[in-house]
C-alpha cells in the first residue's frame, strides 16, 4: 500500500510541474508565424495554442497536407 501511495504521489508531483510551466515569448511568437503560415489556427492568446500538449495523428497529417 505504501508503494501504491509513493508511486500515485510522484505522478501526482510530475503532472503538478508539467502545469506550472509558463510559456516564453518565443513560444508565443512561434506559435503565431505558424498561424500566420496558415499551418495552424490562430488563437487570441498563448494558454489557447496549448504548447505543452502532445500533437495528434490526425493533427500532424493535417499539418504534412498544408505543407504539400
Amino acid at each position: 500500500m505504501k508503494k501504491l501511495f509513493l508511486l500515485f504521489s510522484l505522478f501526482s508531483l510530475i503532472f503538478s510541474l508539467n502545469q506550472v510551466r509558463a510559456y516564453t515569448q518565443t513560444d508565443v511568437d512561434n506559435a503565431h508565424f505558424l498561424a500566420e503560415k496558415g499551418l495552424i489556427t490562430k488563437q487570441n492568446s498563448g494558454d489557447a495554442y496549448r504548447l505543452r500538449d502532445r500533437i495528434t495523428r490526425a493533427e500532424l497529417v493535417g499539418i504534412a497536407l498544408k505543407l504539400k
